[in-house]
């Protein structure tokens, strides 16, 4: 009758810490991954439907010239066999 009762408690024990040492930190961790991978997705959808929303082109104004030449600095090099 003892040793059932040791079985049963070493049983016990064991599922004990299958479940909290195993089980539960990766069902927390796939959630929090889970949850990061949600965020992402709706930030890179957000985005994406604010760029086609409002497009904006990227066009940077040229500088005016005043008649002014600009002398390029090309330092010649030769080269070494």
């Amino acid at each position: 009758m003892k040793l059932s009762y040791l079985l049963l408690g070493f049983l016990f024990y064991v599922l004990y810490k299958l479940i909290f040492n195993i089980v539960l930190p990766i069902y927390r961790t796939a959630k929090h991954v889970r949850g990061q991978f949600a965020s992402m997705h709706q930030h890179v959808h957000a985005k994406a439907n604010q760029g086609h929303t409002h497009p904006q082109p990227h066009v940077q104004p040229k500088p005016a010239q005043q008649g002014t030449t600009q002398s390029t600095d090309y330092i010649e090099y030769e080269e070494v066999k």
